[in-house]
């Protein structure tokens, strides 16, 4: 599985100092096969949780899927995209 990057977004309606970009994190999964999607989304959205329980600001807010272009993108907020893609490669997503 290969990871093709991290893309962040602020609120447009942003005037102060944001805490918390959203981030879209973009891969292609070539080969994924749709009952292993549920499983990665899985280990995505638990990750998220243990490391935010681990003082680190990231929250997994959704994925999406495209299984027959073999690609998935999934959204977090977090302080910043280091987190998010640390934690998509311990995930081994």
């Amino acid at each position: 599985m290969q990871s093709e990057g991290c893309k962040t977004s602020l609120p447009p309606d942003s005037k102060e100092k944001v805490r918390y970009a959203r981030l879209e994190f973009d891969r292609d999964l070539p080969g994924i096969k749709m009952e292993q999607l549920a499983p990665a989304q899985k280990a995505a959205i638990d990750l998220s949780q243990k490391t935010r329980a681990q003082g680190k600001k990231v929250r997994h807010i959704r994925s999406a899927s495209l299984p027959g272009e073999a690609h998935c993108i999934c959204f977090f907020e977090a302080a910043n995209p280091d987190v998010v893609k640390e934690l998509n490669e311990t995930a081994k997503i």
